[in-house]
C-alpha cells in the first residue's frame, strides 16, 4: 500500500493544471497539423499515410517524445531541489530508491500516454477507424511505449547525478539525437532514437530516395545502417536498465540540498 501512495502522490504532482494545458497543446499539434495538411496539399501530395508517417515521426516521435522525456525525467530530483522540498521527500520514511522508483514509474507513463494521445488522434483524422490496425499504430504505441521508457531511464540519471540537468538533457535531445544520426559512418548508431526506429514496421532500411521537399519526412527517414530488430531491441533494454539501476543507487547515497538561488 505504501507503493501505491508513494505511486499516487508522484501522480498527482504530474497532472497539475499548468502541465495538463501544456500536455493539451502537445496532444492537440500532431493531429491538427494532420488535418491542416490533408486539406490545403493537393490530393496528390496529400495521401493519409504520407501525412500519417511524416507527421507521427517528425513531430511526435523526433519531438513530443523526447521533450517530454526531459523535462520530466530530468525534473523528478531537479524540481524538488528548485522547490526545496528535497529535504522533506528525503525524510519520508522510505528507502530511498523506492520514491525515486514511484516516481519514475509516473514519469514513463506520463511521457508515454501524451504521444500515445496525440498519436491515435493524428491516425483518427487520416484513416478509417477499422483500418488502424492495418496502418501499424499497434506498433507505433509499442515503440512509443519502449521510447517512453528508455528516455525517462536516461534522462533521469542525468537528472540524478548533475546539477542543471535540463540544459544538458536539451542539449542531448536537439543535438546529439537530431544531428548525430545524420552524421557518416556508424554514429547513427549511437543514437536511440535509431534503435526505435528500427523497431517501427515502417523503418524498413531500403534505398529508396527520401522526398527532398518534405523537412519532416526527411528527418524521420529510416537509418541507412543494417541493424538487427534483436539487437535494437538489447541496446534499448540495456539502456533503460542501465541508466535506471545507476539513478537509483546514485539517489540512494548522493547528498541533496535546495538550491539558494531558487527563487
Amino acid at each position: 500500500m505504501s507503493d501505491v501512495l508513494l505511486f499516487l502522490n508522484a501522480l498527482r504532482d504530474a497532472v497539475r493544471p499548468r502541465r495538463l494545458l501544456i500536455a493539451a497543446l502537445l496532444i492537440a499539434l500532431p493531429p491538427l497539423l494532420g488535418i491542416i495538411w490533408s486539406t490545403a496539399a493537393p490530393r496528390e501530395d496529400a495521401l493519409p499515410s504520407d501525412i500519417y508517417d511524416s507527421v507521427a515521426f517528425g513531430l511526435v516521435f523526433l519531438f513530443t517524445l523526447p521533450i517530454l522525456a526531459v523535462v520530466y525525467g530530468t525534473g523528478v530530483v531537479s524540481q524538488e531541489i528548485e522547490g526545496r522540498t528535497i529535504l522533506y521527500l528525503l525524510t519520508r520514511p522510505f528507502p530511498r530508491w523506492r520514491i525515486l522508483l514511484a516516481k519514475f514509474l509516473v514519469c514513463v507513463l506520463v511521457v508515454f500516454v501524451i504521444p500515445a494521445i496525440s498519436i491515435l488522434l493524428l491516425a483518427f483524422t487520416q484513416f478509417n477507424p477499422a483500418r488502424l490496425g492495418e496502418v501499424g499504430i499497434y506498433q507505433d504505441l509499442m515503440v512509443l511505449a519502449v521510447g517512453a521508457f528508455t528516455y525517462s531511464a536516461l534522462f533521469l540519471l542525468i537528472g540524478t547525478a548533475i546539477p542543471k540537468p535540463l540544459t544538458y538533457g536539451l542539449l542531448f535531445v536537439f543535438g546529439w539525437e537530431t544531428w548525430v544520426p545524420r552524421l557518416p559512418g556508424q554514429f547513427v548508431r549511437a543514437s536511440v532514437m535509431t534503435y526505435l526506429r528500427v523497431l517501427s514496421s515502417r523503418n524498413v532500411v531500403d534505398d529508396t530516395p527520401q522526398p527532398q521537399g518534405n523537412l519532416l519526412l526527411s528527418l524521420s527517414a529510416p537509418p541507412q545502417v543494417e541493424i538487427p530488430m534483436s539487437q535494437a531491441w538489447l541496446i534499448l533494454l540495456t539502456v533503460a536498465f542501465v541508466s535506471l539501476i545507476g539513478a537509483l543507487v546514485i539517489f540512494s547515497v548522493k547528498e541533496y540540498a535546495p538550491r539558494e538561488d531558487s527563487e
